[in-house]
This record gives C-alpha cells, structure tokens and sequence, in this order.
C-alpha cells in the first residue's frame, strides 16, 4: 500500500476525522500521553493550519500521516511564541521563520518514508511562500528529532519546559535548519 501525500485547504475535508483519529492516537501514546478532545484538535489544531498548510498521507482512504507548519508569527500558540521571543537568536529573524508544529505517522506505516515525505512536503510550501528557515519542538525523548536532524536540522541552544500536568513529557527541545535543502 502506498501513501498519497496531499494538502487539505478546505476546513470541512472528508478525512477531517482520520486527521483527529491519527493526532488523538499520535499523542495520547509514549512520549506525550496526552488527552484531547475530538473537538480540541479541530480547533486549535485542524482550522488553524488548513488556512497555512496542513499535509496528509493517506492510503487506501485512511489518514496514516499528517504535517502541519505555519509562519512562525502566526503560531496558534502564543505561548510558545512568547517562549521562543525570550531565547537566543538563531540567526533568521522570526518573520523568516516557519513552526513545523504537528506530525505523525500511523504505527504501521513507519519505516516507510512517509515522516521525509511530510516534512518535505510542508518545505516545499514553506519555500513557495518565501520562508528560508523552520524550526520544529519536539519531545526530549520522541524519534522525530533524530528525522530532521538526517534531513540536516541542527539543534538549538535550548529547552521547553512544560507544565507537568498536560503531558508526560514535559520537556521539549528544538530543531532548526534553512529550508531550501528539504526540498526536492
């Protein structure tokens, strides 16, 4: 089974529900955790990235993947806006910034390229608009990180800590490289 890889522009896309699947599924489970409402994850994850970019994978018509990225001033969390205002600069501005800000990638696809493919999809938007460096926030302990940093990602000279309460894993480090060699 191969995955298609597409971006969703509209809110009401049929494989909305497959996208909240994946994300609740994706993050209620090591290294996160963490509890979300099917409503939630439309709100504040779904709506505020179909207005930038929002990528699927899918295979015989079930999400097995997803990516999100927006321009880093328009993150739907100001909390870590605000975080990343307070640290020290990497060198772009945050205006040539973009927040590589969800993926996922069902169980029983991994393995199988799908986590390259999303993030140079969400590249290849990030590019056509302009930006010129992503920056991503991952678990301390999650496999992503090791993903972007063969794609040549870089790790920044800092940590998150998050309330303990929301997660199991409430530190988070962060990743960041130019965005032209991630598109192919």
């Amino acid at each position: 089974m191969t995955a298609a890889i597409r971006r969703v522009t509209d809110p009401e896309d049929p494989a909305r529900g497959g996208f909240v699947d994946l994300y609740r599924t994706a993050f209620g489970g090591p290294p996160y955790h963490e509890e979300h409402t099917a409503e939630l994850v439309v709100r504040d994850v779904w709506r505020p990235h179909v207005t930038h970019c929002l990528v699927l994978a899918e295979a015989d018509s079930r999400v097995v993947g997803f990516g999100c990225v927006v321009p880093l001033l328009e993150c739907p969390n100001p909390g870590l806006r605000a975080f990343l205002r307070g640290q020290t600069p990497l060198g772009p501005t945050m205006a040539e910034l973009v927040y590589m800000s969800e993926m996922a990638v069902d169980t029983s696809q991994r393995g199988k390229g799908l986590g390259t493919a999303l993030v140079r999809a969400r590249a290849r938007w990030a590019h056509h608009h302009g930006f010129t460096h992503f920056i991503v926030r991952t678990a301390s302990s999650g496999s992503s990180a090791g993903l972007y940093q063969r794609l040549g990602a870089q790790v920044a000279p800092f940590v998150q800590h998050l309330a303990q309460d929301t997660t199991r894993s409430p530190t988070r480090r962060f990743l960041w490289g130019p965005v032209a060699p991630l598109v192919e």
